[in-house]
């Protein structure tokens, strides 16, 4: 379900508000393997071969959320735009994104997943009337809060003897970007 509503409420003032929200989690029966430090009460169960034998660990994934989609995902853009002459307007742009909790594990690793926080961004420049071309400064993750691309168990962790072992992968957006923009609409 999205929601998303647009407006103008003053001739210089543009907000953007929008909500998407999903309920995607694995159905009944979908087994996968266990997280690092994840235990029988958090669902970590043995699986045995047709002789008895233990041959690993599976948690029943029903009704986890499905890796990488978050429940809720809320965005916000308000912009102040005022002309100064007949061919120039500076403006002054805001934006604020909401992603609540992402798992990237179908086990639930409480480790393997993001922290609910928002992201906001800023932008000020200049651009001529017609919006063709424009100049601005701007800066994305404003407060600069770390946030992975993606985190995941150390896929050697068991062989360096270190079974609680995590990799992550940072992205653009991880830290606070700060940047100057040309734009040219053609």
């Amino acid at each position: 379900m999205s929601v998303s509503l647009f407006g103008r409420p003053l001739d210089a003032l543009t907000v953007n508000l929008g909500a998407i929200y999903t309920d995607a989690t694995y159905g009944a029966g979908y087994f996968v393997t266990c997280g690092q430090l994840q235990t029988a009460a958090q669902g970590c169960l043995p699986v045995f071969n047709s002789a008895g034998v233990q041959i690993g660990t599976a948690d029943d994934a029903d009704g986890n959320r499905i890796i990488g989609a978050p429940e809720w995902k809320v965005t916000a853009n308000v912009e102040y735009a005022k002309g100064f002459s007949n061919r120039l307007e500076a403006f002054v742009q805001a934006d604020a994104v909401y992603t609540s909790r992402v798992n990237f594990s179908a086990a639930y690793d409480p480790i393997a997943s993001t922290t609910r926080q928002p992201s906001l961004a800023a932008r000020l420049g200049l651009r001529n009337a017609d919006q063709r071309y424009g100049v601005s400064l701007f800066v994305r993750n404003l407060f600069d809060t770390y946030q992975p691309v993606v985190r995941f168990e150390t896929p050697t962790a068991a062989q360096q003897g270190d079974p609680h072992s995590y990799s992550q992968i940072s992205g653009a957006e991880s830290r606070r970007v700060i940047g100057l923009s040309f734009d040219a609409r053609l």
